[in-house]
């Protein structure tokens, strides 16, 4: 599977006004049976902050994330212009940031398992199979195109489970009540899992 980003920019008139009302949408028309990741048995909708982060602890646990920690972010409203500006100076900014990686972390690529083809790969701009370019605090969570904010990951489990966190806080109703978040986050440019 290859990452996302490596995909080409597709412009495409959005139907609703605000990601405000796609993450409403999609938190009104979750499936009646769908993963427990994305339903849990618990009405978290109604949790305090509090309630959440307590919550989310043995999830990161679950999904293996267990050097993670959870960040609270505000929603920052963004306009569809922005965030189309944001993702293709995010286009050139990743491909800097994995040439940047290849040529000045060669052992900790090797130790997060790529082998001389992936790196060479990550030399050009591409993210081998299995990787994946990781903003680490979404931009329309206050994330930045600074390097601090990207992070090379495994997709699978790593990559994926972060984003399962996010996922159960969207479709189950917590972000639209509190219009904040809790982002699993880690120091570094690396996840060794």
């Amino acid at each position: 599977m290859w990452d996302w980003s490596n995909q080409p920019i597709q412009k495409k008139t959005p139907a609703h006004g605000s990601l405000t009302s796609v993450y409403e949408e999609i938190s009104l028309s979750r499936p009646s049976q769908s993963p427990a990741f994305y339903r849990p048995n618990t009405n978290i909708e109604n949790y305090t902050l509090e309630e959440m982060r307590h919550y989310l602890q043995p999830v990161l646990a679950q999904y293996g994330l267990h050097k993670m920690k959870l960040i609270l972010k505000d929603y920052t409203s963004q306009s569809w212009k922005e965030m189309r500006s944001a993702f293709s100076d995010y286009q050139r900014a990743r491909k800097n940031f994995l040439k940047l990686i290849a040529y000045s972390e060669t052992a900790n690529l090797i130790k997060l398992g790529l082998d001389n083809c992936e790196i060479a790969l990550l030399k050009e701009g591409v993210t081998p199979e299995n990787f994946n370019t990781h903003i680490k605090i979404p931009f329309d969570f206050g994330g930045s195109l600074d390097f601090e904010n990207f992070s090379f990951i495994r997709t699978h489990h790593t990559h994926s489970n972060i984003h399962r966190v996010l996922d159960m806080q969207i479709t189950n109703g917590f972000f639209l009540k509190h219009q904040k978040i809790f982002v699993p986050a880690f120091e570094g440019k690396f996840y060794y899992d």
